[in-house]
């Protein structure tokens, strides 16, 4: 989806989708790769979630990357989402204990603190009306907090097939 591996910050975040169609049957190792622009990785904070109903041949409306060397960091590009799609985003910051002022609608789903940073994810409710993020759209971390943040943000796609005659 987006990564901030590129640039020249200590916190990172990437986030990465798999098609259902590329989903093998049975218990299968999934392998991720991740490289830096330098330094060594003294942590890692894996998140993963399975959502229904995405569009597979297209599946994000919109998405983002940025880091920031302060306890805050915004989406920096717009995010733009669909009608019944949701956006999510997952984000770091490296202070063992931060703890994150979540923008509207979006509702925190994990935190986790270790290895010297504490990482979140964070979605919206299913989208009613299409439009998109701005830019500025911020994530501040409160608490234990260092001057090192990330974020990515992706938006789903709602799948445009109709199973059946789409009556319920």
């Amino acid at each position: 989806i987006a990564s901030t591996a590129a640039a020249n910050r200590r916190e990172h975040a990437a986030a990465w989708y798999l098609p259902e169609s590329q989903i093998s049957a049975g218990a299968q190792p999934i392998v991720l790769s991740f490289t830096t622009s330098g330094g060594n990785v003294t942590g890692l904070h894996i998140k993963r979630a399975a959502y229904a109903t995405v569009e597979q041949s297209a599946p994000l409306a919109g998405s983002a990357a940025n880091s920031n060397a302060d306890s805050n960091v915004t989406f920096g590009s717009a995010v733009t989402y669909a009608v019944n799609g949701l956006t999510f985003y997952v984000a770091g910051n490296g202070g063992l204990g931060a703890f994150e002022t979540v923008p509207s609608p979006f509702v925190q789903t994990n935190r986790e603190s270790s290895n010297a940073s504490t990482s979140f994810a964070a979605q919206t409710p299913v989208q009613t009306s299409g439009g998109s993020y701005g830019f500025n759209t911020t994530v501040t971390f409160t608490g234990s907090t260092s001057n090192r943040s990330a974020i990515v943000v992706g938006s789903l796609a709602p799948s445009t097939t109709t199973i059946g005659n789409g009556a319920d």
